[in-house]
Parts: structure tokens; C-alpha cells; sequence
């Protein structure tokens, strides 16, 4: 198995075996995942509670999972047809004007291209 996230049925898992004491090692081989997975979640997704004037760092499964799913948001490409409109009317003008495929990418470039036309 090549996860590479843990689910939050997982990270409520290692909640509930953190809150009981169960070492990392544990806690990876029930869940069949690399240690450093574990170690890896917990340092990153640990807070800081505070109760009765002590702050403690604890493991919350709803905190590693809304940080998870923020971090989602921004990893994938939002890119939207109409942000690129301009671009494919640019191309399309450009394959109708039939100025070829070397000069289309030379203009695209932005470099000079000269062509050698042998009779």
C-alpha cells in the first residue's frame, strides 16, 4: 500500500491510541502505514490546548483533518477556461491566418525565427 494521506476514520484512530498511550511504532503497524507517516501527522497536526491556566500539545483527528483539507484547496491547478480565453482566440487567430506551426511558436516565444526557403 502506497497511501500517502491519512483518511480521518485513520486520523481518529491515532487520536483515540495517542489518548491511551500507544507508542508510534503501534500505532503504524496497526494501521499499516510507515512510521514517519505517523510521526509526521503528529507533529504537524498537534495543537496546543489549554485547561486550568496549562498548555498541553495534544493530537486533535478534526484539526489534522480541516488543516488537511485547506492545504487540498490550494494544491490543485483552478485554472479556468475563461482566464485562458484570450489565449486560444490568439492561437486560433494566428492557425487561421495559416502562418504555420514553427512561426506560431516563434511569436508565442517571443523569439525571431528565420526560414530558409530552398526553390
Amino acid at each position: 500500500m502506497t497511501y500517502k494521506h491519512l483518511s480521518l476514520e485513520e486520523r481518529f484512530d491515532v487520536e483515540k491510541r495517542i489518548a491511551t498511550g500507544d507508542s508510534l511504532t503501534a500505532i503504524a503497524t496497526i494501521l499499516v502505514r510507515s512510521r514517519t507517516t505517523i510521526y509526521t501527522e503528529l507533529k504537524h497536526e498537534s495543537v496546543v490546548q489549554t485547561r486550568q491556566d496549562k498548555a498541553r500539545l495534544v493530537y486533535l483527528a478534526g484539526s489534522g483533518q480541516l488543516t488537511y483539507e485547506q492545504q487540498r484547496l490550494g494544491s490543485f491547478n483552478t485554472m479556468k477556461l475563461s482566464s485562458i480565453e484570450s489565449f486560444i482566440f490568439w492561437v486560433k487567430e494566428k492557425v487561421f491566418k495559416n502562418i504555420g506551426l514553427l512561426m506560431l511558436l516563434s511569436d508565442m516565444l517571443n523569439v525571431n525565427i528565420y526560414l530558409h526557403i530552398m526553390k
